[in-house]
C-alpha cells in the first residue's frame, strides 16, 4: 500500500525516509492552510509546533493520522481530532536533554558569576518528567542536592520517586536555592498547571535565588517574576513567555538570560523527533522504515556526562551559544521588534548539537 504524507520541511530526514512507502508533500509550518491540505490529498499530516492542527485546518480534508515531531502537543486540538476519529501522536521527550543542558548552563553561569559553591546549594525541580529526570541526574553528578515536586507522578507511580526527596510545592520554593519548572501546560483538571507558580508562590522563593523558566509561558505568572527580578529579589533566566511570539520587551529585559524559546531547539532534538515519528508510523502502519542513519546521527560525537567534571561540562555547554543568543534577543528594544523577530531568531538558531549522550532516551 502506498501512503500520502504532508510533512513540515523542518522535520529533518523524515521526508526522505517516507518516500520509500509513499508520496510526500512538504510545507512551511505557519503557512499551511486548509486549501493546501485538501489539494495534497494527504491522509497523514506530520507537523511541528508552529502548525495549529484544528478544525479550521482539517475541515473537509482526507487526514486520518496526525503526528507532531515535538515534545509539547498544545498546538493539536485533541478534542476535535478525537471527535473526528483522527489518530494523533507526539514525540514527547525528544528535546528533553536539550532543555536539561540549557538549564545546566544557566546554573553553572549563575554559580561562576556569583562565585557560588554549588555543592552547598539545593536545586528544586517542579515536574519530574523527561526534562526533570535528566537535569536531576546531571545536577547530582556535580554535587548539587536535589528536591522534587510532582504530585501526578507521586499518585500514579510513587515507586519512581523512591530515591528522591519529594516536597510540596509550597516547601520546594522556600528551601531551594535554584528553582526550575518542567511541567506541561494544562488548563484544567486536578493537576492543572496554568498559572501554577503564581505570585503567592513566587513571593516565597528565597532572596537571591535563581529561577529558571523553560516549560511554557502560562505556567508561571510573568508579571510577578518580572517584578521580583527587577527588584533584585530573585534572578530569572527565561526561555518561554506569555503570548509568544508577542513577547513584552519589559519581560525580556528583566531576565538575566533571555532567549526566544530555543532551549529545546537543538538539531539532535529534531533528529530524535524524526526518529520517534518514524517508529510510531512503523507501529501504526505496520511497515518497516530505514531509520539507521537517523539513529547513527542521534548518537554521534556525544560525551558521557557521568565521566565529566563540572568544569568540563560547563566548557562543553558554552558551545550552545546561549549567552550569545540572549544578548541578541535583549537588543530588540520594543514589543514590535520582538514580535517581528521572535520566529526569525528561532528559525535562524544555529545548528546546535547536544553535548551529551542521552542516557534516558528509549524508543
Amino acid at each position: 500500500m502506498r501512503y500520502c504524507f504532508l510533512v513540515d520541511n523542518n522535520i529533518p530526514q523524515l521526508p526522505e525516509i517516507l518516500e520509500n512507502i509513499g508520496e510526500v508533500h512538504k510545507f512551511e509550518g505557519r503557512q499551511l492552510t486548509n486549501e493546501i491540505v485538501k489539494q495534497s490529498k494527504a491522509t497523514i499530516l506530520l507537523v511541528r509546533s508552529t502548525t495549529k492542527v484544528n478544525e479550521e485546518l482539517l475541515r473537509g480534508t482526507d487526514i486520518k493520522i496526525v503526528g507532531t515531531a515535538t515534545s509539547g502537543s498544545e498546538h493539536l486540538d485533541k478534542k476535535y481530532l478525537e471527535a473526528q476519529g483522527i489518530l494523533y501522536f507526539d514525540a514527547i521527550g525528544s528535546n528533553a536533554l536539550s532543555v536539561a543542558e540549557y538549564c545546566m548552563f544557566c546554573i553553572l553561569s549563575y554559580a561562576e558569576e556569583n562565585n557560588i559553591d554549588l555543592k552547598s546549594k539545593v536545586l528544586g525541580i517542579i515536574g519530574y518528567g523527561n526534562v526533570g529526570k535528566r537535569l536531576a541526574t546531571i545536577a547530582k553528578h556535580i554535587g548539587i542536592s536535589v528536591v522534587i515536586n510532582d504530585p501526578p507522578l507521586l499518585e500514579s507511580n510513587p515507586e519512581l520517586l523512591m530515591n528522591e526527596t519529594h516536597l510540596e510545592i509550597n516547601e520546594i520554593v522556600q528551601v531551594a536555592d535554584i528553582v526550575t519548572n518542567h511541567v506541561p501546560l494544562t488548563m484544567s483538571g486536578k493537576h492543572k498547571t496554568h498559572n501554577l507558580i503564581d505570585n503567592r508562590l513566587l513571593e516565597k522563593v528565597k532572596n537571591g535565588a535563581l529561577f529558571l523558566h523553560s516549560s511554557r509561558g502560562g505556567v508561571v505568572c510573568e508579571e510577578s517574576w518580572v517584578r521580583l527580578a527587577n527588584s533584585g529579589r530573585i534572578v530569572v533566566d527565561a526561555d518561554v513567555w506569555m503570548n509568544e511570539p508577542n513577547v513584552r520587551s519589559k519581560s525580556v529585559s528583566a531576565a538575566k538570560i533571555a532567549t526566544p524559546h530555543i532551549a529545546g531547539h537543538s538539531y539532535d532534538a529534531k533528529l530524535r523527533g524524526s526518529l520517534m515519528l518514524a517508529k510510531s508510523l512503523e507501529r501504526i502502519l505496520q511497515v518497516k522504515l530505514d531509520t539507521s542513519q537517523l539513529e547513527i546521527e542521534c548518537n554521534s560525537n556525544k560525551k558521557d556526562v557521568s565521566k565529566l567534571s563540572k568544569d568540563e561540562i560547563f566548557s562543553l555547554l558554552k558551545n550552545k551559544r546561549i549567552d550569545e543568543t540572549s544578548s541578541e534577543f535583549k537588543k530588540l528594544a520594543s514589543d514590535e521588534e520582538i514580535s517581528n523577530n521572535f520566529e526569525k531568531m528561532r528559525k535562524g538558531y544555529p545548528k546546535i548539537r547536544e553535548c551529551f549522550y542521552d542516557f534516558e532516551f528509549k524508543l
